[in-house]
């Protein structure tokens, strides 16, 4: 996730309320600011903060030199004057809160919709919702102006496996240092201008899914979704 560079944050955890089955809350991951909702197991800060300060020096992501804040200024690392960030914001051809996404909430048994839009240092964005299956996993779907690019040249992560779905590309990727990569797994597409982001955290304790590898029902949840994106997004 993007931060600022030479600040520390403390995470602030944001759970999903116990559902009408008396399912038990949970966490819901995401890559995102460090004051947004938790990561999957594995996942850590430290992944996007290392990008994020190589971009501030070196300006290596294909946008301007950015500022590590969200408005320009001062870079806390040098002191030195830094203009704002050049990325555009997070795409909006597609809105996984919407509507559109029933049928596939529904086959999925995901509910407890709650929204998950957050803003990150360096003028990231994340748009979109989360939700919990009981007794099984929980994911956020969110729309980001981080392009597969720029997840494939953060040292912090591990690209898992690349894949087309839908006609579009995609990756899996945990942190580089995972131990346990069976129960949490990012999963991005791309869209024009960023991407879509699949998080999830998949507990060995959930009766019905911790069994199963988190990608691969990262994969079989971005099959059903990816065809509800617009060509145009």
């Amino acid at each position: 996730m993007f931060v600022r560079a030479g600040c520390k944050r403390r995470a602030r955890t944001s759970r999903v309320g116990r559902s009408r089955s008396g399912a038990r809350s949970r966490s819901i991951p995401v890559i995102g600011p460090v004051d947004s909702v938790p990561m999957p197991r594995g996942i850590r800060v430290n992944g996007w903060r290392r990008v994020l300060g190589s971009a501030c020096a070196l300006g290596v992501l294909g946008f301007s030199v950015i500022g590590c804040g969200n408005g320009g200024g001062t870079d806390p690392q040098t002191g030195t004057a830094v203009s704002s960030t050049a990325l555009p914001p997070a795409p909006t051809g597609f809105d996984p809160c919407s509507g559109v996404m029933r049928p596939v909430l529904d086959s999925e048994q995901l509910h407890n919709q709650e929204n998950a839009d957050s803003n990150g240092s360096g003028g990231t964005q994340w748009r979109g919702c989360q939700w919990v299956q009981s007794d099984g996993y929980s994911v956020s779907i969110r729309t980001t102006n981080i392009t597969l690019p720029m997840i494939r040249q953060n040292s912090g992560f591990k690209v898992a496996d690349q894949q087309v779905i839908g006609g579009r590309s995609a990756l899996t990727y945990h942190e580089s240092d995972a131990a346990d990569l069976r129960h949490g797994c990012l999963l991005n597409v791309e869209l024009k201008q960023g991407s879509l982001q699949f998080s999830l955290d998949n507990p060995a304790s959930n009766r019905r899914t911790g069994n199963m590898d988190t990608c691969d029902i990262a994969k079989t949840l971005a099959a059903k979704v990816v065809p509800l994106i617009p060509t145009s997004a």
